[in-house]
């Protein structure tokens, strides 16, 4: 599907052709033709050619010495096989404790039967901390301090 909206971006966004522009691929095309040469269409859209990429997987570190705090982006770089960026991204998930525990959100999380029981929610409290954040929203000054 996302391949589908692109194709259709890139055909809506390509610039078409001008009168003359035109008027020269047919001269040319009608010209080969009495030739008896078949040319190619050109193609609308940019060749892409990437370039041999080389990486020496011997220089990334092992998948079993991989820590929270390793920089996995060497990995992913072009050119490292896909079973190694796999196995490298599929250890630092299970390592990291911030990715392994997440608990995504859900609507029934908290307790709806206490005001405070989700966080961000429930009464606000009347003191001055309400004033200084107002005024830090508004690019003020409260109190004659500055908000940072």
């Amino acid at each position: 599907m996302k391949m589908a909206v692109l194709i259709a971006a890139a055909l809506i966004l390509t610039p078409l052709p001008t009168r003359s522009q035109e008027a020269q691929r047919t001269e040319n095309r009608e010209r080969s033709a009495a030739r008896g040469v078949q040319q190619a269409r050109p193609s609308r859209f940019p060749e892409f050619s990437p370039g041999p990429q080389v990486v020496d997987v011997t220089a990334l570190p092992s998948i079993d010495s991989l820590t929270a705090d390793t920089d996995i982006r060497a990995f992913l770089q072009p050119g490292v096989p896909a079973e190694l960026t796999t196995a490298a991204l599929r250890r630092a998930w299970t390592i990291d404790p911030a990715i392994r525990d997440f608990i995504e959100v859900a609507e029934n999380q908290g307790d709806l039967t206490d005001p405070t029981g989700i966080p961000g929610f429930g009464p606000l409290e009347d003191t001055d901390e309400i004033g200084r954040l107002v005024a830090q929203a508004h690019g003020q000054t409260w109190a004659n301090h500055e908000v940072p």
